[in-house]
């Protein structure tokens, strides 16, 4: 790995990776929406490098934020939905494990349990994950004996809940729900308690911070805003996805990024800082639909547009490319900070199924999609059904005649399922139109 050689640990840039759940480019001022939703991020992305059009590699949100942290794609880890985990050199293959030995203060500010480096077995990456420090010589001891594997890991879940229902006995702590820890906005920490962690901990440190923040506001179904505006009878929708109040969230987020550049610009930190926004998935969880990426960096460097589709595994190959870090060979996403990705790269992404539906020869796996310039095709291995269609408000379409044949597609998606160790006789049958 090469380093740069002119810049030392201290004068490297502080990094924030600042991710608002499930965000629909559509609904943000910066990517043209009239509703002024987002001004704050209308105005940031006149000085950044913004992604017209940007895709996830996943459906969840664990399998999503982990592929922004590895530059891998969901199948290449094993990695598609809570309580998946990292096993053998994927534990040890991420962006922060870079940045810690480059001298780096590494945060992750997420959510208990979904996006959480401990539970997913990410290791030598973070120094503090959701206000816990990272340090663990007992269980260094284990993995000694019985190396990175599920019983390592296993080991270390049963010691971590055994203490934790000692404390619920004693009445020392409650238990956590994990459900109640994602879907009850009262029961979470707060994006407005994430933003004053960051703020502190870019006035406390005296080395350069990595943070990576997932932002809950608007997570869906039952959404939140620290300032809200709409009574709770205005949810008018059965199962709580109410647009209204996903707006209002977005707005949240939109006002918390704000502080955070504000207090950048203030404290002169701006100009030592690259921000990083992002979403894990769009709303609803959908995979074919544009999600914003857009990169900040000092002094609005490369800032402009980049046209051609980019992936969320391209994020941290970006930043190290800035950083002049070489790219790992198990990094697979590819570096938009100079130019233009290829026009008709395929971007491949995976929604999970049911937890109650994990049967061979796919296990979670529910659908594989392909994205190629502004066409999207999608095969769900369970039901054994094809769908394709066009990526709505794409901003630079290709040619149809560069676009690949449905065949085609489906072999890739078949030759890909096959390279990653899945049975895919079953789906060698003539598929659903």
């Amino acid at each position: 790995m090469n380093i740069n050689p002119l810049t030392s640990s201290v004068e490297r840039p502080n990094i924030l990776i600042l991710g608002g759940d499930g965000l629909n480019a559509s609904l943000l001022s910066a990517y043209g929406n009239t509703e002024d939703i987002t001004p704050f991020l209308a105005q940031l992305a006149k000085t950044s490098l913004v992604a017209e059009n940007a895709f996830p590699n996943a459906s969840s949100t664990t399998a999503s934020t982990t592929s922004a942290l590895t530059g891998k794609e969901p199948a290449d880890m094993g990695v598609y939905r809570y309580p998946d985990i990292l096993a053998d050199e994927d534990s040890f293959e991420h962006l922060p494990s870079i940045l810690k030995h480059q001298g780096y203060k590494t945060v992750e500010i997420g959510t208990s349990y979904y996006v959480d480096a401990q539970e997913l077995n990410l290791l030598d990456g973070f120094d503090i994950v959701n206000s816990e420090a990272f340090e663990q010589p007992w269980l260094n001891v284990i993995r000694y004996v019985l190396g990175n594997s599920p019983s390592t890991y296993f080991v270390q879940m049963v010691v971590e809940r055994a203490e934790e229902r000692l404390l619920h006995i004693f009445f020392i702590k409650e238990m956590d729900n994990p459900f109640e820890q994602v879907n009850n906005p009262h029961a979470r920490m707060t994006d407005t308690e994430r933003t004053d962690q960051i703020i502190q901990l870019l006035e406390d440190s005296n080395h350069p911070v990595f943070v990576f923040s997932h932002f809950m506001d608007t997570h869906g179904p039952h959404f939140s805003s620290e300032n809200a505006t709409l009574s709770k009878e205005s949810n008018d929708e059965e199962d709580g996805w109410d647009v209204e109040r996903y707006k209002e969230s977005i707005r949240s987020f939109d006002n918390h990024l704000q502080r955070i550049y504000t207090y950048l610009a203030e404290s002169g930190k701006l100009d030592n800082t690259i921000i990083v926004i992002y979403t894990d998935h769009a709303f609803q969880y959908v995979v074919n639909r544009r999600i914003p990426i857009m990169i900040r960096f000092p002094q609005g460097e490369h800032a402009g547009t980049r046209k051609n589709n980019i992936q969320i595994i391209d994020i941290p190959v970006t930043l190290l490319d800035y950083l002049g870090i070489t790219q790992p060979e198990w990094m697979t996403g590819e570096s938009f900070l100079r130019n233009e990705p290829p026009a008709t790269r395929k971007i491949i992404s995976i929604t999970a199924g049911s937890p109650k539906k994990i049967d061979p020869p796919f296990y979670q796996i529910k659908i594989v999609q392909i994205i190629v310039c502004q066409r999207w095709y999608a095969l769900n291995v369970q039901d054994k059904t094809w769908k394709s269609g066009n990526i709505n408000g794409h901003t630079n379409t290709c040619d149809l005649t560069l676009l690949p044949a449905d065949g085609q597609i489906k072999q890739t998606m078949l030759d890909y399922l096959e390279e990653h160790g899945y049975d895919i006789s079953s789906l060698q049958q003539k598929q659903t139109p």
